[in-house]
């Protein structure tokens, strides 16, 4: 969890709309990820990640099995569905839906120690010098390798995973 836009607090303006919009129509183009574009109707909207990151840190630590399907499903719910990730209803049926214990994640998501988990992602991904998204790097021993930086389709991460394994057997 990188935290793209930790905090919020933009402005919800014409500018920041097609900004994201422009932003989002080439995610699209690029990915074929679906998007909802009526979230840009709202009068106000704090676009914060930290809540979406938070939840995902803590779902990670619950049970990391689950991880990977929870963020899709958070992502889905915002990008598609327009929910509002800041409110914790917004994972209620997200916690449902892949059997995970939404008491003990609510407990943990309105609580300090879902603040140092999703803390502690942050400062990884500085310390790895990431400051775009998505990005993906390899750890090998103790070395961080770039795998892709942005978009990538699996060939391409696929291809440049084993050329690094390769020349470190």
């Amino acid at each position: 969890m990188g935290g793209l836009r930790v905090g919020g607090g933009e402005a919800w303006n014409d500018q920041m709309k097609q900004f994201l919009k422009g932003h989002w129509q080439h995610v699209n183009e690029a990915s074929g990820q679906e998007f909802n574009y009526s979230l840009f109707d709202k009068e106000a909207f704090n676009y914060d990640t930290e809540p979406a990151c938070r939840a995902v840190s803590i779902v990670k630590q619950m049970d990391s099995s689950k991880a990977l399907d929870f963020y899709r499903n958070v992502q889905y719910g915002f990008y598609v569905d327009n929910n509002d990730p800041n409110e914790l209803v917004f994972y209620e049926s997200i916690c449902n839906k892949l059997n995970i214990d939404f008491n003990k994640f609510s407990e943990s998501f309105n609580s300090e120690i879902g603040k140092i988990l999703v803390n502690i992602d942050f400062q990884k991904t500085q310390e790895f010098g990431i400051s775009g998204f998505p990005t993906i790097v390899l750890q090998i021993d103790d070395k961080l390798e770039n795998i892709v930086r942005g978009y990538a389709t699996f060939d391409a991460i696929q291809t440049r995973v084993e050329s690094l394994l390769s020349t470190t057997a």
